[in-house]
């Protein structure tokens, strides 16, 4: 794997894989980091307000279905707001998504879809801001003060109904969870 460095318009920049990554110079121990534009960082991230955003891991148990439902959403997700995306971050703007949605309308949604067919032993991790934990658990409220003769669903079984119901969203719906989601995602 060999690795080429130039010299693009915006200063030191590293060559991987046919894509072009901006190279932090070391200034001094004092000083830290500087981006090419000369703007020194304390730690490589600092006031990049994507890269400095408290998250957690998040961990999907998905079958090959669950698998395929989640590249699906994530697929329709980017092909909806033009932006490439984080796994994480579909998971956010599905809960997100799914918490618009009426309490009687996700006991349907959840009475008709078959779970157990998306759950599986394969687990997946992906980092998203803990205000998805927040979502995720009021959706889980909401349903136990709707129903409350019946078991609340696990965050796991909300995940798996929320990428299911993105997958299928209207493109304004998709688009309005998203923005919310950007601009919301500091901690809870």
């Amino acid at each position: 794997m060999a690795l080429a460095a130039s010299v693009g318009q915006n200063g030191p920049m590293l060559k991987e894989f046919g894509t072009l990554m901006p190279l932090l110079r070391p200034q001094s121990k004092e000083n830290g980091f500087a981006r090419p534009n000369g703007e020194v960082l304390s730690h490589p991230g600092q006031g990049d307000s994507k890269m400095s955003r408290a998250t957690r891991s998040f961990k999907l148990k998905l079958s090959q279905a669950g698998i395929d439902t989640l590249i699906e959403t994530h697929c329709h997700l980017i092909r909806t707001t033009r932006a490439l995306i984080a796994w994480g971050t579909t998971l956010h703007v599905a809960v997100d998504h799914l918490g618009t949605i009426p309490a009687a309308r996700i006991l349907a949604l959840l009475a008709s879809l078959d779970v157990s067919h998306y759950s599986g032993q394969q687990e997946h991790h992906v980092g998203a801001p803990h205000r998805l934990w927040s979502v995720a658990t009021g959706i889980v409220e909401r349903l136990r003060q709707a129903a409350p003769e019946r078991s609340p669903p696990t965050l796991g079984t909300i995940y798996i109904l929320a990428l299911h119901e993105l997958s299928r969203a209207a493109q304004p719906a998709i688009l309005e969870a998203y923005v919310r989601s950007q601009s919301l995602d500091g901690p809870a």
